[in-house]
């Protein structure tokens, strides 16, 4: 076989009779008692992917950018990163690399990484076919891997991804012409260092419906942001989620969804809205707060919004069959109405609230990104403003709830921000003032898109901010790490991990059906307890 043929994976595990509950959820409105007259509520709900012990094979196409401004370091910390994705890639797992100058050439089609003689295979690539050239063309690059993408023979509960990786300004083909089309695929758009353009890779990013990693000149661990992205795709859980909110009766209106990037339909409708959010890793989550405007009460207590959802099972392909959860507050005429909701949230729910506060600091960090951009000394000082307003934000945070680790990770990103426009300010007019500028810009746009995404990204570096990243991105960052230090040691492969978590904790596996169990049990108790109140009324 040609290494420019697809190889054809090897047959899936068998496929299960029943497909596993592999998603919890928790609904929080942020207050039990609401005015019985007019009142509005605010409701958290936020979903987590339980531990991936069983995934899909994953087909991985990497579209590396070889122009000359490559050569030297960048090309070698390149390289060491690619066998450290080669090393944690498992048995039903197929690599295609395509390199791109002034155009793009496939140096292997999608192949079975840990097949016979592969990885050796692979390695030479990596150390001897990357040679260098000048231009860069994006586009050609990028309408490459798609291709291969698009065009696979064997794609059958098979998940697809792109890691799509340049250093340089576009200078032949435009990359923003390139649409995404055909089956849904995952997608990372890495940008290496100081001189590439992060507006363009952002752009690129958001087309791809997929995330924007920085990796900055000066991260010495160039591997960390591909190890943390194999992370993700490589313990799939759940496919095509969605979240769909649906008011109890007439009178009560959704009057805002806060979901992140992720798209609302139908636009504008206040009676049903879904949202709609794709693929879930393992042990990711995704959180959604809802605003409802309450008329007269009808009851108390009363079912005042449904909300439901529904995925398919990442191994099997199966739908998973849809679960729905009412919230019911109680409405009584003591009660002030907070009908602007500005009142402080009552919940005493330790994550609810840092979600809470999470969504309000992001707000902030949208507003001072705009103005940043715009590069003039008076937008700088109003960007600056704005991050103090984001720090007040997470101030304002009630004392027994200000020991979150999220919260101190939106601290550590905040001041990560302050720290490049403080940069920015002390250079302008002088050489380094562009350099400045990107580097902040670099940084805000994959934070901005890791917010909306609500999913790791490296903004440039990857110790003090982990926001979003999972404990298998964690562990695979940790072992990137390791395998920089000591390039010939031993690497696990994600099926070793699997296998390894497991053993450690067995009872994780049962975490699906314990979860099916749990929903049964609650919507029989809450049927049991609408007879009763409705055999008291």
């Amino acid at each position: 076989m040609s290494i420019l043929d697809e190889e054809q994976p090897r047959p899936p595990v068998k496929k299960p009779g029943r497909v596993k509950e592999n998603i919890l959820i928790n609904v929080e409105p942020n207050k039990k008692v609401a005015n019985n007259r007019k009142d509005t509520l605010k409701v958290t709900v936020n979903l987590e992917a339980a531990n991936a012990f069983a995934r899909p094979g994953v087909d991985l196409v990497v579209v590396l950018d070889v122009s000359e401004s490559m050569r030297g370091k960048k090309l070698e910390d390149l390289q060491s990163a690619m066998k450290f994705v080669i090393k944690k890639l498992g048995t039903n797992d197929r690599l295609c690399i395509i390199k791109f100058a002034k155009a793009a050439q496939m140096l292997c089609h999608l192949r079975l990484v840990k097949d016979s003689q592969a990885e050796d295979m692979f390695n030479d690539i990596i150390d001897n076919q990357l040679g260098l050239a000048w231009y860069t063309n994006i586009e050609d690059g990028l309408r490459a891997g798609l291709e291969v993408i698009q065009n696979r023979k064997h794609k059958e509960n098979r998940f697809a991804s792109i890691f799509l990786m340049s250093d340089g300004q576009e200078n032949v083909g435009k990359a923003l012409d390139v649409s995404k089309i055909g089956e849904p695929f995952d997608f990372g758009a890495f940008g290496f260092g100081s001189d590439h353009d992060e507006k363009l890779m952002a752009a690129i990013a958001k087309t791809m419906q997929g995330g924007y990693e920085f990796v900055d000149d000066g991260l010495t661990k160039i591997s960390l942001p591909f190890a943390a992205k194999l992370g993700g795709i490589l313990s799939v859980v759940a496919r095509e989620l969605t979240l769909k909110f649906r008011p109890a009766r007439d009178g009560i209106t959704i009057k805002q969804i806060k979901s992140g990037s992720y798209p609302q339909s139908p636009p504008g409708n206040d009676r049903a809205i879904t949202v709609t959010y794709g693929d879930l890793y393992s042990r990711e989550e995704r959180t959604a707060h809802v605003l409802l405007e309450l008329n007269e009460a009808e009851s108390s207590p009363e079912t005042v919004l449904y909300v439901s959802f529904e995925y398919k099972d990442a191994v099997s392909g199966k739908a998973v069959p849809r679960y729905t959860e009412a919230v019911k507050i109680k409405r009584n005429s003591d009660t002030p109405a907070d009908l602007a909701a500005v009142l402080p949230d009552t919940t005493t729910n330790r994550k609810v609230r840092s979600l809470l506060t999470r969504d309000l600091y992001v707000d902030k960090i949208k507003e001072a990104s705009t103005m940043a951009m715009a590069k003039g000394n008076e937008q700088l000082q109003e960007a600056r403003a704005k991050l103090w307003e984001a720090q007040n934000v997470l101030d304002d945070v009630d004392a027994p709830y200000q020991d979150d680790p999220t919260l101190d990770m939106l601290r550590a990103e905040l001041a990560q921000i302050l720290k490049r426009l403080e940069d920015l300010e002390a250079n302008k007019g002088s050489d380094d003032e562009e350099r400045c500028v990107k580097n902040l810009v670099a940084y805000m746009l994959s934070s901005l898109m890791s917010h909306g995404s609500q999913r790791f990204a490296s903004r440039g570096e990857t110790d003090t901010v982990q926001l979003y990243a999972t404990p298998r991105m964690i562990q695979y960052m940790k072992q990137a790490e390791q395998f920089e230090a000591k390039p010939d040691m031993p690497v696990t492969s994600a099926d070793d991990d699997a296998r390894e978590e497991l053993i450690a904790n067995p009872i994780a596996a049962m975490a699906g059906p314990m979860v099916f169990y749990l929903r049964v049990a609650i919507q029989a108790l809450q049927t049991l307890e609408e007879m009763i109140t409705g055999n008291d009324a």
